[in-house]
Order: structure tokens, then C-alpha cells, then sequence
């Protein structure tokens, strides 16, 4: 949970001051609107929201497939991905 919320400091600490700003905050988000804004009308549309979505959340979908591929040949089997239920169901 830290290294997210260093991550997220990062990004909005634009001038690397060590310090976040309102400014900044401000900034940054309407870059972020401005990015995936692809109709330029000032709002997101669920289209567009998925495409910011799916940035933010790359990161994690990443984590989670690395988890998962046991052998690290970038291919997740139907055992790795059974693999955390069934020692959740073994357990008990």
C-alpha cells in the first residue's frame, strides 16, 4: 500500500519539492483529464474514463499475472491460476 501512495506522491509532486500543493493536485488532474479527454469537451465519457482506468490499473493487472506465472514463462496455466483457491479450499 505504501510504495501506491509514494507512487501517487510522486505524480502529483510535480516540481519534486518533497511537498504536495493544492496546485498541484489541480495541475495534475486536469492534465490527466486533458489526456484522455479525446473530445476535448472538458468531461469524461465512460469511453474515455476506461481508457484512464486502464492505465491506472495496468500496474496492478501486471503484479497480479506475475504472481500467478509460477514458472515466469509469461504464460499463466490453468494450475497457476487455480493455485491461491486451492490453497484457500486446502486449508480449511
Amino acid at each position: 500500500m505504501m510504495k501506491g501512495m509514494d507512487k501517487m506522491f510522486e505524480e502529483y509532486d510535480v516540481n519534486s519539492d518533497g511537498a504536495v500543493t493544492k496546485d498541484e493536485v489541480d495541475t495534475t488532474r486536469k492534465q490527466k483529464l486533458s489526456k484522455f479527454n479525446a473530445d476535448k469537451d472538458g468531461a469524461l465519457s465512460l469511453d474515455e474514463y476506461e481508457d484512464l482506468w486502464i492505465e491506472r490499473m495496468r500496474s496492478h493487472m501486471v503484479n497480479g499475472f506475475l504472481r500467478l506465472d509460477d514458472d515466469g514463462n509469461g504464460n499463466v496455466t490453468i494450475e497457476e491460476f487455480a493455485r491461491p483457491l486451492t490453497k484457500i479450499i486446502c486449508r480449511h
